[in-house]
């Protein structure tokens, strides 16, 4: 482990769209319902099992972590990173993620094999590398994001 420390240009914590929590919170109570109430429901342990994997599923993709740092930028969910080198970058875009490009929300990936970090279908920023596949994330601040990552590849 080095002693040298990177400096810290950007971080922040992009929070998962209010609708996919909703959904997810209806899927537990149906499952749950399923379990308790019908005749012949889904069985407890597997209702448990079930409850727990959305459960993880959910603290795993609720928060997006983006950080800048003076060597790399970082898209991460919790324990799933993926990081792209600054002198690596070609070209930076705002961008809004299509819906049927991705298909969602979570770690996705693209009809053109780029990799998406989306939490909403709002304004994101589209890194162009000069080797790899594209990577389109979501921001609450593509502008500054995007002005960040411009300054240092140039």
């Amino acid at each position: 482990m080095s002693d040298k420390r990177d400096k810290l240009y950007y971080a922040e914590k992009v929070p998962i769209q209010q609708l996919a929590g909703f959904l997810i919170i209806i899927v537990i109570m149906v499952l749950v319902y399923l379990s308790v109430i019908v005749p012949g429901g889904i069985p407890q342990k597997t209702m448990v099992f079930i409850i727990l994997l959305v459960g993880f599923i959910y603290g795993t993709f609720m928060t997006l972590d983006v950080t800048i740092d003076s060597e790399k930028l970082t898209v991460a969910y919790s324990f799933i990173k993926y990081s792209v080198m600054l002198d690596n970058i070609a070209e930076v875009k705002i961008k809004k993620p299509a819906w049927y490009w991705y298909g969602g929300f979570g770690i996705r990936i693209g009809l053109d094999l780029s990799m998406g970090f989306i939490q909403n279908l709002r304004e994101g920023v589209l890194i162009t590398p000069k080797n790899g596949r594209k990577l389109i994330f979501s921001t609450k601040n593509p502008d500054v994001v995007a002005k960040i990552l411009q300054s240092k590849i140039e």
